[in-house]
């Protein structure tokens, strides 16, 4: 993208993609964890100002898992109190706020040990971790390994998924193209 995911903006939209996500997630007054790399953190701490969230600033990046483990070793020591993590890339930055209702209420039903939307059968994110179940998973550095092959090789039960009818679980904007090609909601969804 030539700059920061996080920073980026749909067209016609202010906001950086970053706080697109944490406005998704401030009706419920949850706190939130951004992890980022060091050298994006000026760019980040300017874009969220007042926001209530924590930046979780990492030396360098990696995948989901690499990033989850930065997320469990900060919440092992700020915040024990937690019990479920939202890993919600900022790349995905459409999710409708229906979607957030549906996850919370299949947690409060059948309480998987990892849930996840799916749209048309393609699993997407916000992916729902138990504090406990991740820790199992990522007991070490997962390294540059993948967070779907690792979960299946730790002997915890299978990821949950659940059946939305949200595009924008799996609509994740990789390219400054795509970005700019995507239509601005016209829902007023953050």
């Amino acid at each position: 993208m030539g700059h920061p995911k996080g920073l980026c903006r749909l067209p016609g939209d202010e906001r950086p993609l970053v706080l697109r996500i944490l406005d998704l997630y401030r009706p419920h007054g949850w706190s939130a964890v951004v992890v980022i790399r060091q050298e994006d953190e000026p760019g980040y701490r300017h874009a969220i100002g007042g926001t209530a969230a924590d930046l979780l600033v990492c030396k360098r990046g990696g995948d989901t898992a690499r990033t989850l483990h930065h997320v469990l070793v900060w919440q092992k020591e700020n915040a024990q109190h937690i019990t479920h993590l939202w890993a919600h890339p900022v790349d995905l930055p459409t999710v409708r706020p229906a979607t957030v209702r549906a996850l919370l209420t299949a947690l409060a039903q059948d309480r998987p040990a990892a849930l996840r939307p799916a749209h048309e059968g393609k699993p997407g994110h916000p992916a729902v971790l138990t504090v406990p179940a991740l820790a199992a998973v990522l007991q070490t550095d997962p390294g540059e390994g993948k967070m779907h092959d690792i979960w299946q090789g730790a002997g915890v039960p299978p990821m949950t998924t659940l059946d939305v009818d949200d595009p924008g679980v799996v609509q994740d904007f990789d390219t400054a193209a795509a970005l700019e090609a995507a239509p601005y909601p016209k829902d007023g969804s953050p």
